[in-house]
């Protein structure tokens, strides 16, 4: 009868390392929680080693290990032939996490080799590993052959303008994947971005499964979004996007504004730490009057002063839709926190606000949230 712990104990005496008690009394468990950042392993974090007997323990057709979460660790290449051995027999395996590692082109290419051939793995992040354009070009000619894929999680992994156009190319017509994290990928000048940019403006325009977007920390230019812009009006499956810390002027407002008016749809909205200022976020306000559909919106640094900030103020009055506000590093004056205190009771339905008030002398003063 299978049994998890006796096969991960096996594994660790062959390899003359220690079994950690917690593993090899699972007998046969449904959830691997392994990560590293708590305080259980902050100081005790797998390694090479001990991944890969736990990898091992995976390989039977009996395992019911549903989600392997192994990040934050000090996991690099060697266990990688493991993992993908255990992915390629595995159909309940659906959540892999291997966030914050040490895994290199050289794995993730073994990982892709074993995606491309499972059908069970719904979710996976490599996130934080320098995988480079070896790893990430892989991760892209996976998702040619892999269709069953729903989440994918390269942001941090050293990417470059190749594996952008291999996943614009792949995902023009990928039937899963919903969700795309590629933030802070090494674009290194201009022209890789704006053709970074346009390759993915041409798959969002032909993607209709995709519903969410990360490029934060992309580089992203006025230009770049001016590219772009076009497809997400045409676009009728994103509704998340994260533009956050990019280098987007008070010129891409009008942009936006123009997304909000023709995608009612749009829920998530991302712009923080860009350089809107004032006139940008008045008219993305504006375009919120009457959207139907935004849940959540990001506008924290973007250089806003009194005309923007209470452009948001007043777009609360006539906006019913939106549960999630974030302002938190723009210039609240005494104006505009009038302003905001007056929509108090609006600001006190939200899920989410990042800011409060206290009164000191008859006038209201703004501090931030915990």
């Amino acid at each position: 009868m299978y049994n998890f712990g006796k096969l991960y104990e096996e594994e660790c005496v062959k390899q003359d390392i220690a079994p950690r008690p917690e593993l090899d009394e699972l007998e046969n468990p449904t959830r691997l929680l392994l990560h590293g950042n708590c305080p259980e392993r902050f100081e005790d974090r797998i390694n090479d080693g001990e991944a890969k007997a736990i990898f091992k323990g995976l390989y039977s057709s009996d395992c019911l290990v549903a989600e392997l979460d192994l990040s934050y660790n000090f996991i690099g290449d060697e266990p990688m032939q493991d993992l993908a051995q255990a992915l390629r027999h595995s159909n309940v395996i659906e959540r892999v996490n291997l966030a914050f590692n040490n895994v290199t082109g050289v794995g993730a290419r073994l990982l892709a080799d074993g995606l491309m051939m499972n059908t069970s793995v719904l979710h996976f992040s490599i996130q934080g590993n320098d995988i480079g354009e070896e790893g990430g070009t892989a991760m892209a000619a996976m998702l040619k052959g892999n269709n069953t894929l729903q989440t994918l999680n390269l942001g941090s992994c050293g990417i470059k303008t190749g594996t952008i156009i291999g996943l614009a190319t792949a995902l023009q017509e990928q039937p899963s994947l919903t969700s795309l994290n590629i933030d802070k990928p090494l674009l290194p000048g201009l022209q890789e971005n704006l053709t970074a940019a346009q390759h993915l403006g041409e798959m969002i325009k032909l993607n209709s499964t995709l519903t969410e977007i990360n490029m934060s920390r992309f580089k992203m230019n006025d230009e770049m979004m001016q590219l772009m812009t076009p497809a997400f009006i045409h676009n009728q499956s994103v509704i998340a996007m994260n533009f956050s810390c990019n280098q987007l002027s008070v010129d891409c407002g009008a942009l936006f504004a123009s997304i909000l008016s023709k995608r009612p749809d749009i829920t998530d909205l991302n712009l923080h730490s860009n350089k809107l200022a004032d006139a940008g976020v008045k008219q993305i306000a504006q375009a919120l009057k009457t959207h139907p559909s935004l849940v959540k919106l990001d506008l924290r640094k973007n250089s806003v002063a009194e005309i923007g900030m209470s452009a948001v103020a007043d777009m609360l009055k006539f906006n019913d839709s939106v549960n999630e506000l974030q302002l938190w590093g723009n210039t609240f004056t005494p104006q505009t926190c009038k302003r905001f205190y007056g929509i108090n009771a609006r600001l006190s339905s939200l899920l989410l606000v990042d800011f409060d008030f206290h009164v000191v002398d008859g006038q209201p003063q703004v501090f931030l949230k915990d």
